[in-house]
């Protein structure tokens, strides 16, 4: 069925269209707040809240933007919201992927360079990381960023910037 309809029929109270777009959207609401703050339990949690959000939100939704950036919106925020409750700062891994075990020398060295990338995306301000993962994990373009932390295109992408920008002196500093 077309997003379209299943956002006006969930408007209406249409339970079986809200569990499609539930359906559409658990999984990259899951992952993009697993990035954000590296628990596998605490990103299940905060997608319940995510949907929990945005069916008593669906009301106001209006037609302006997409409902992507609308809903990866209300992830953000809850995700803002976890780590002023919790007052900590975490990273997961860049890759999903574990280095290869056949060459154990290999392996050690990728260990450290993601260890120490790890340690200096965890040192970026809250705005340049979520624009960080934003754009290079969800693939999202700099109107979109904006759409998501309610800014402007140019603020998204000077946030991306100064990450890139501050990432490299982290690192050279080490």
């Amino acid at each position: 069925m077309d997003e379209k309809k299943l956002i006006a029929g969930a408007k209406n109270g249409d339970e079986s269209a809200f569990e499609e777009l539930v359906r559409r959207y658990r999984k990259p609401i899951y992952h993009l707040l697993y990035r954000l703050v590296a628990d596998y339990m605490e990103a299940a949690d905060l997608t319940q809240e995510v949907f929990v959000k945005m069916w008593q939100k669906l009301s106001n939704l209006r037609g302006e933007g997409s409902f992507k950036s609308w809903l990866y919106r209300i992830a953000v925020n809850e995700a803002k919201n976890h780590f002023r409750a919790k007052k900590r700062r975490k990273w997961v891994p860049l890759s999903p992927k574990l280095p290869a075990l056949d060459n154990p020398e290999k392996s050690t060295l990728a260990g450290e360079r993601k260890k120490a990338l790890l340690s200096a995306v965890e040192r970026l301000p809250e705005k340049q990381r979520i624009s960080l993962v934003l754009r290079v994990w969800e693939g999202m373009d700099f109107a979109e960023i904006a759409e998501v932390m309610g800014s402007s295109a140019a603020t998204a992408r000077a946030n991306y910037h100064f990450a890139l920008v501050n990432l490299k002196k982290i690192i050279k500093k080490r």
